[in-house]
């Protein structure tokens, strides 16, 4: 996952995070990911394709993007000194390998 480009464009820091590992043992449990922040931001879901190994399981052209949601509805602002919102967003792979995004 990886925060969109709008929340770097409003001035919020871009990271990702490996979910779920390639030969993790199954089942696969649920991920959580808390975030803290004051509005609403998007998360990008893809294919880590960061290690030379990972890059060659896709075939040639395709895109590592597997897709994007926006969690809208979070507290745009808060009373002053106010420590930011806590958003739960929880990520699971079913025995199919479906991504979801909950």
């Amino acid at each position: 996952w990886g925060t969109g480009d709008a929340d770097a464009a409003a001035g919020g820091a871009a990271s990702t995070k490996v979910l779920f590992a390639r030969g993790e043992a199954w089942p696969v449990e649920r991920r959580r990911i808390t975030f803290r922040q004051f509005g609403d931001f998007a998360i990008t879901a893809a294919y880590d394709t960061g290690a030379a190994e990972d890059a060659v399981l896709l075939p040639a052209g395709q895109s590592s993007h597997l897709g994007e949601h926006t969690v809208a509805g979070v507290a745009k602002a808060g009373a002053e000194g106010a420590d930011p919102p806590k958003v739960r967003v929880d990520f699971t792979l079913d025995v199919n390998g479906m991504f979801s995004i909950l």
